[in-house]
């Protein structure tokens, strides 16, 4: 559903606007973020010899505690998992707050597997750094180590995995810094043969750079063979939308705080698609679309879109909290909706020869946007053919839901999965 964000009644004053620092901070972490999980993957790839897609970074990860979300939580297997807190811009008392309510508060439930938290800041934000760095480990519990990462040190990491140094202070310099990456991404996946490919861009859109390696490795797949038109049989769709969207946009004074929160959301829901394996096939107002299995037919897909709609419920929780912090009517809903479906699609070219601009039709693609549409808050409703492919462990999250009747689709047979 698409929502114009601008209305003569949401202009910002002097009581209710963002200020453009905070604007400016909110979209820098989640630059930083976004291209932290990219370096430090390929950084644990090249420590531990694992391939890319065994190495899961899960971005807004829930603690347990109500409002209590992880910025990153990176899992190696067979070696080391953390969580990261990625917090440029935070004040002191902030910081120390977020900290403790995080990792040492009331009904927290911490991953087993996590050790340490990494948490990367701006030594210059403090003017007590010493003292305050005791303070922050002491805010953790027992058995949790911090270990700090400063901006230099930070962004060295994006040197050394990326050959680019970061000026954040203005927007055309953190513009450069996305092309650079998407640059040395690319080359990652195709190498030099490929390096100016006009496929690149829509390509690192859709497809996580290890996955679009993985095809030219394995299926000698060229940028032009990725999405030629044709039948792609079996293909799983994950379609999500945010609940009571119009309404968290109606009560929006400010229109900046509608833009940070949708683009919180359109990163972190990108990446949890990438990071479980799938395409992201394409955002329509609050709404995403992923589809995963496009270039093989095993079962294994299965298992990834189920983890992917995990991470989506986790990330439009912590998204439908942020904007409610930032509102004053108290909205009815929290998370997203999810449908899920599999079936065949067609990819057609939205212009001639065209391998950039192109599409999907099925029914399929129906069949999950009618499912989205029954599902309540953090459910996730498929479709009997796809439960029907669910492992024993995980058919045992459904229950049987009566028929649905989906327009101009008849009665559907379908299950549900309840919010957690």
């Amino acid at each position: 559903m698409s929502v114009t964000l601008v209305h003569d009644d949401m202009k910002p004053t002097a009581a209710n606007a963002v200020s453009q620092n905070d604007v400016h901070m909110g979209q820098l972490r989640l630059f930083l973020e976004e291209f932290f999980c990219e370096a430090t993957r390929f950084k644990h790839i090249e420590e531990t010899g694992l391939r890319a897609e065994d190495i899961r970074i899960y971005r807004e990860v829930s603690l347990g505690a109500p409002g209590c979300f992880a910025d990153l939580l990176v899992k190696i297997p067979n070696n080391r998992s953390y969580y990261v807190e990625l917090k440029f811009g935070y004040t002191e008392e902030n910081l120390l707050s977020s900290l403790s309510r995080k990792y040492a508060g009331e009904n927290v439930s911490l991953d087993p597997d996590v050790d340490t938290v990494l948490l990367i800041l701006r030594e210059s934000d403090y003017s007590d750094w010493a003292g305050l760095k005791k303070q922050l480990q002491d805010a953790l519990p027992e058995g949790l180590k911090l270990e700090v990462w400063t901006q230099a040190e930070f962004y060295r990491l994006f040197k050394d995995r990326f050959d680019v140094d970061i000026d954040d202070s203005n927007e055309d310099g953190l513009l450069d810094v996305r092309v650079a990456i998407d640059q040395a991404k690319w080359l990652y996946a195709y190498g030099e043969e490929y390096a100016d490919s006009p496929f690149g861009q829509a390509l690192l859109w859709h497809f996580s750079s290890w996955y679009l390696q993985r095809l030219c490795r394995s299926k000698n797949f060229r940028p032009r063979d990725v999405l030629a038109s044709r039948v792609y049989p079996g293909v799983v769709i994950i379609m999500a939308d945010l609940c009571s969207f119009s309404s968290y946009v109606r009560d929006s004074r400010d229109d900046d705080v509608a833009r940070l929160c949708l683009a919180t959301f359109y990163s972190k829901a990108r990446h949890a698609i990438h990071n479980a394996g799938g395409m992201l096939y394409q955002f329509v107002g609050d709404e995403v679309v992923g589809l995963f299995g496009l270039h093989d037919t095993g079962d294994h897909k299965i298992q990834r879109v189920l983890d992917c709609a995990t991470a989506l419920r986790q990330i439009g929780t912590s998204v439908s909290q942020q904007w409610q912090r930032e509102i004053d009517r108290v909205q009815k809903s929290q998370g997203v909706h999810i449908g899920i479906s599999i079936g065949d699609l067609s990819l057609v070219q939205f212009r001639p020869f065209s391998r950039t601009h192109v599409g999907f039709i099925g029914d399929s693609l129906n069949l999950s946007a009618r499912l989205m549409g029954e599902a309540a808050s953090n459910e996730v409703i498929v479709s009997n053919t796809f439960y029907r492919r669910l492992p024993a462990e995980r058919a045992a999250l459904f229950e049987s839901m009566g028929p649905v009747a989906a327009k101009n689709m008849g009665e559907i047979s379908c299950w549900r999965w309840p919010s957690e």
